[in-house]
């Protein structure tokens, strides 16, 4: 999961499947809900829920003590994880959700083996029992 994100962000990652995740397509790193929120002003729950993001999706509107956020679906998903409240049925209260991007496992691997990294990491596993991709960035 966190190979297909670091795809998006131009990483270079050993798994072609994983490389290969640099389409857009549910990009959660989208802006568009983010920018018609923010720049509708004291509007902007109401331009939010008129908003499509970059696939075409309805944007959603999220709020976190008393602050609000338009987002889209995709990011919806992950702000209902860290206790976000979002219109629709985003908020989730367990945080172990299958193909979680918060999975931290493959990078302490990599971290701690020093080094090693890359060959820990490819002899690791995650929560959903996944084997570890190593990226790299700029070489």
């Amino acid at each position: 999961e966190q190979a297909e994100i670091a795809g998006q962000m131009q990483f270079e990652c050993e798994d072609a499947a994983a490389a290969a995740a640099t389409i857009v397509e549910d990009n959660p790193y989208d802006v568009t809900c983010a920018i018609a929120g923010y720049t509708a002003g004291g509007d902007g729950e109401d331009v939010c829920k008129t908003t499509d993001d970059q696939d075409g999706d309805a944007c959603v509107w999220c709020s976190y003590g008393g602050q609000g956020l338009c987002l889209t679906d995709e990011q919806a998903e992950i702000a209902g994880q860290m206790q976000f409240e979002c219109d629709g049925d985003h908020h989730i209260t367990a945080l172990d959700v299958e193909d979680n991007p918060y999975d931290v496992t493959c990078a302490i691997a990599g971290y701690s083996a020093g080094a090693d990294g890359k060959g820990v990491c490819k002899t690791t596993q995650d929560q959903d029992g996944d084997t570890c991709v190593w990226c790299s960035y700029g070489g």
